[in-house]
């Protein structure tokens, strides 16, 4: 098991490059994880709890970083606490296979959704956004999804470029006003906002404000932020 703690220590790791779309590196390297060599090792080992234990806590880390990246992960957290939860309950081999087997299911959902920015097309911060855009429009179609994300890439950078200018922006109610205001607009505008066969003026205005939130909270400054880690 020597080596698939090493597998798993090395491939469950979290790095990134803040390079956009395919370009982008990856959070999690995880794909590179040999699942069935896991399973194998792990069927044969003396020292299954520690193994999950390991795996467990690679895990956890992973999803810290995908969360604080993307609030709309947060399935990937309760289904991890779920896992987390019923292993608690009991410790018994049957219980520590089972849970072992729903650690791995798990990381190979987090493989994909790591590649998810690559196959939209948008880097971690863009996807962030246009998640937020999307988030209740399950059913937009290809012209649609692909102008929401050209809002997301777009509005990011304006966004950005305008905190830019300040020193502790949030500190500022002038400047907290001048986002806000830009963000409500830009959605709103004929031109460059949200589609208005789709989206409504609440919706605009709903999502205008969680935006807003979720500028406040991922950045403090323009370069020093989450996704620059």
């Amino acid at each position: 098991m020597n080596d698939a703690y090493k597998v798993i220590g090395q491939s469950v790791g979290v790095y990134s490059t803040g390079q956009p779309g395919g370009d982008s590196g990856k959070l999690f390297d995880i794909s590179q994880i040999d699942i069935q060599k896991l399973r194998q090792e792990f069927e044969h080992s003396p020292r299954q709890n520690l193994a999950v234990q390991t795996l467990k806590v690679r895990v956890e880390k992973c999803l810290e970083i995908m969360l604080r990246r993307n609030p709309r992960r947060v399935d990937f957290s309760e289904r991890f606490q779920k896992i987390v939860d019923e292993y608690n309950q009991e410790t018994d081999r049957a219980t520590i296979e089972k849970t072992f087997e729903a650690l791995l299911n798990l990381v190979e959902a987090l493989s994909d959704e790591e590649q998810r920015s690559v196959r939209e097309g948008l880097d971690e911060e863009s996807l962030a956004i246009f998640d937020l855009l999307c988030e209740k429009k399950n059913e937009l179609n290809p012209r649609t999804r692909n102008r929401v994300k050209k809002i997301a890439q777009e509005l990011i950078e304006k966004i950005k470029a305008e905190i830019g200018k300040v020193d502790n922006w949030r500190a500022k109610d002038t400047t907290k006003a001048q986002i806000r205001s830009l963000i409500f607009n830009y959605l709103y505008d004929e031109q460059t906002g949200l589609p208005v066969d789709v989206y409504s003026p609440k919706d605009v205005n709903t999502l205008a404000e969680e935006l807003f939130k979720h500028v406040y909270v991922q950045y403090p400054d323009a370069v020093e932020n989450v996704y620059n880690q």
